[in-house]
């Protein structure tokens, strides 16, 4: 009785468990559960825990991971609006719609698989890239000018492209896109060196231009300001001339109607001229200008004033013979 008794528990447990089996599942929180009840969706879990369902084949269940998913193109080469060549791989983020149940739905007869949809965005991202690279330069990928270059509004038109087909055909909700690598072919690597030192000596000859105008603007205005620097100068020198002249023309008047001051005046510059300092002049006295009491006081005075300046314990004056 005893070994029938735990025969009997044994089986109980066997079929307890089996029986749960068949109608429990657990859902981890980085994965949502699809139900479906002879093929048709019933609801979509995607809260974590313990759940139930009916036994299989009458309900079954699917588990995707809703966690984020990293998508990464191969190299492949395009050509551009202008017919150049470049070699581009991409890389895409993306997940299973996480709120929106009918693409969780879609996503399940669409794809079905995780491997299903990473072959899938590589067919989109390939043709997103054949339509975006195709209608854009070549200097909107590479260029000198980073101004010319678009490679925000390029990622911006692939991301637009790929988000859009897998989120309305398959469920895949696409998050982010970007180019992970941007190469050239080896025939256009030379074309591409070729173009980019000729635009660096167009560049130089605009800055030796705009140099060359700004230093002639510069000579210019200084010239304008000399000339004008000039004309005021001769205008001041010519202004005082004509004071000197007016005044010299007092003084010709002057000498002319006494011309013996004229000569007198005359014979002192030349006296000056002729005699410096500490000078000694001898005169005969029939000289006439020896009797000119005035010409002989005019004399020292102005033979005085040329000598330096004797010490003070000195009071005497120099000496100057006058006959």
């Amino acid at each position: 009785m005893r070994r029938n008794a735990g025969m009997i528990v044994l089986a109980s447990v066997v079929v307890i468990a089996f029986g749960l089996y068949m109608v429990a599942f657990t859902v981890p929180f980085t994965q949502t559960a699809v139900v479906t009840r002879f093929g048709k969706v019933t609801h979509v879990i995607d809260t974590p825990g313990l759940h139930f369902k009916l036994p299989s084949p009458i309900e079954r269940v699917y588990e995707f991971d809703k966690r984020l998913h990293v998508q990464e193109n191969r190299l492949e080469q395009f050509l551009t609006a202008d017919k150049q060549s470049v070699i581009a791989t991409i890389f895409a983020t993306w997940r299973i719609a996480p709120d929106d149940e009918q693409k969780v739905v879609q996503y399940l007869k669409e794809i079905g698989q995780d491997e299903k949809a990473e072959r899938v965005l590589l067919g989109l991202a390939h043709d997103a890239m054949g339509r975006v690279i195709g209608k854009h330069n070549f200097s909107d990928f590479v260029s000198t000018d980073p101004a010319q270059m678009k490679q925000a509004e390029i990622v911006n038109e692939l991301k637009t492209l790929i988000a859009e087909g897998a989120i309305e055909k398959y469920g895949i909700q696409v998050e982010t896109v970007g180019i992970k690598r941007l190469e050239l072919p080896e025939e256009a690597t030379k074309k591409v060196f070729d173009r980019m030192s000729q635009e660096r000596k167009q560049q130089a000859t605009e800055l030796r231009a705009k140099g060359d105008a700004e230093a002639t603007s510069i000579r210019s205005e200084a010239k304008r300001d000399a000339d004008d620097i000039k004309s005021r100068a001769a205008a001041e020198a010519a202004r005082i001339r004509a004071k000197g002249q007016v005044e010299a023309a007092k003084y010709y008047r002057t000498f002319a109607m006494h011309p013996e001051l004229h000569n007198f005046i005359a014979q002192l510059r030349a006296l000056e001229k002729m005699y410096g300092k500490r000078a000694t002049l001898f005169l005969d006295s029939d000289d006439p200008l020896a009797g000119s009491g005035m010409f002989t006081e005019l004399i020292k005075k102005r033979l005085a004033a040329t000598q330096p300046a004797e010490p003070e314990q000195s009071k005497e004056p120099p000496l100057t013979k006058v006959k």
